[in-house]
């Protein structure tokens, strides 16, 4: 039996509102779990990120105290005789300040922990003394902070047999950095927090810094709730701390609702179309054919139309930001983005650092080997810095000619200037070939390097200029160098 009109138009109206229904279903659920996950993968790159930076750290600083303590045994033995005099005891800080700017305090103590030179003022704590005793035995320690009636704060040891006693020597630090690091690399709607797992997740450390600093909350151990809010979290390699990212506590919900909310629309209209087409089918059944067949072809070269047009604006888009012979950003696009990196440092209070990078004798090079093996050389030496400064605050471009240019953002001095010379040592280990350099038989870059902490007083240009006088300064000195420029107006 043939359906009328009527009947067929109720009937796929029907069907149609079905499964429209069913989709926005499927939708509801594939986009929620999309951004769950995309969430989780915010977490673990920025959890794994920040880890190497806090392990990065902690491992310079255990280096730095066993160079310390090699190159002044000396001092540290007479001054374990001899504690209570005032020469030795200025030497030794001042020689330790050089080494260490943002050290908090230092101890020299027996075996058995008990102090015989130390600057916290009488105050070295349990957990100092506990910390030292399981040093000595065990020949390791993994940090974690002290409490202090100063500051909170974590140590760093190590050891030494004299004349068969062992000596300890450790050097503490507050934990303002790594809570710096905690700041600038946690992504919106996250918090990284450093825990003891093993004290019911006891903070450590957030962003705002110690315990000792934190004045949002009565209880310092994770509720149960905030347990359930962990994304992704890893071990501190050297320490007992456990790195966790947390996601703010409505941030999925508040996805879901404003996502139910938006679908609630559509289905709404939908139903209000469905319904005020249904009334005009039964008017006229030819009319709604034709303007359906029209309103398809009209829709499907719509977006055929759309499709072409944002490939080509992709395209454009990456054109006019992306060197066409490296692959990296260029000049013009720097331009553009290093006021956001400064304004960021500024914001922040965290250091920034400008590096700016030249092949040495590129001319010649070009004039030896030819303009496509130029390029070639170029884009490798591009690679290789892209692969050193890889950090999500890290920006590389191509600043004209054989310049390249760097930001980096939260490195101290001394990080931004190894990171420099370990670049430049990588592109000369590349070994591409220039016989007429003058300088290696090799390519060879130099580089001028400036790291401050940006003021309202300074401006981004002043630096790039400090940085391109350091990079000059190194192509006078010989070239294949790095050359560090302090900033005046911050020193």
């Amino acid at each position: 039996m043939q359906l009328s009109v009527k009947s067929a138009t109720n009937i796929f109206a029907v069907v149609v509102i079905l499964i429209l229904f069913t989709l926005l279903l499927w939708i509801d659920y594939t986009r929620f779990g999309d951004f769950k996950d995309s969430h989780v993968k915010i977490s673990k790159r920025i959890v794994n990120d920040i880890k190497i930076e806090i392990e990065r750290s902690i491992e310079n600083k255990s280096r730095l105290i066993k160079l310390f303590s090699e190159e002044n045994r000396e001092l540290i033995i007479d001054l374990y005789k001899k504690p209570q005099k005032i020469t030795l005891n200025t030497t030794f800080h001042r020689r330790l300040k050089r080494y260490f700017p943002d050290l908090f305090a230092s101890a020299i103590a027996t075996e058995r922990g008990d102090p015989i030179v130390d600057d916290f003022g009488g105050n070295v704590g349990k957990m100092c003394v506990s910390d030292m005793q399981s040093f000595a035995r065990d020949h390791y320690y993994n940090v974690r902070i002290h409490p202090n009636k100063t500051a909170y704060h974590f140590d760093i040891m190590n050891t030494w047999n004299m004349n068969g006693k062992k000596v300890i020597f450790f050097v503490s630090f507050l934990p303002d950095k790594i809570a710096r690091l905690l700041q600038t690399g946690q992504a919106p709607n996250h918090k990284l927090v450093l825990v003891m797992a093993d004290k019911q997740h006891l903070i450590e450390i957030d962003e705002a810094g110690s315990r000792d600093k934190i004045t949002d909350r009565i209880d310092f151990h994770l509720s149960a709730k905030e347990q359930e809010r962990i994304l992704y979290s890893q071990p501190i390699e050297g320490s007992k701390w456990l790195l966790v990212d947390i996601r703010d506590e409505n941030l999925f919900s508040d996805f879901r609702s404003e996502m139910v909310k938006e679908l609630a629309v559509i289905f709404s209209l939908f139903i209000f179309a469905t319904l005020l087409m249904w009334r005009l089918i039964l008017r006229e059944e030819t009319r709604r054919t034709d303007a359906e067949d029209e309103l398809r072809k009209y829709v499907s070269h719509t977006e055929v139309l759309n499709k072409e047009l944002e490939q080509v604006n992709k395209k454009l888009e990456v054109m006019s930001i992306v060197d066409e012979v490296t692959g990296i950003y260029n000049r013009r696009y720097f331009n553009q983005h290093v006021a956001t990196e400064w304004n960021t440092a500024l914001r922040q209070k965290t250091p920034i650092s400008i590096l700016l990078m030249d092949i040495d004798h590129f001319k010649k090079y070009n004039d030896t080997y030819g303009h496509q093996a130029g390029d070639e050389c170029l884009k490798s030496v591009a690679s290789e810095m892209k692969s050193f400064l890889r950090r999500s605050s890290d920006f590389v471009a191509r600043f004209g000619g054989e310049e390249f240019i760097a930001i980096t953002l939260g490195l101290d001095e001394d990080n931004a200037f190894s990171i420099a010379d370990k670049l430049r040592e990588a592109i000369e280990i590349l070994h591409i070939p220039h016989k007429e350099s003058g300088v290696s038989d090799y390519v060879t870059v130099s580089c001028g390097i400036v790291t401050v902490t940006p003021s309202k007083e300074q401006s981004i240009s002043e630096i790039i200029k400090l940085a391109d006088d350091a990079l000059y300064e190194a192509k006078a000195n010989g070239r294949n160098q790095v050359v560090h420029k302090y900033n005046t107006s911050s020193h």
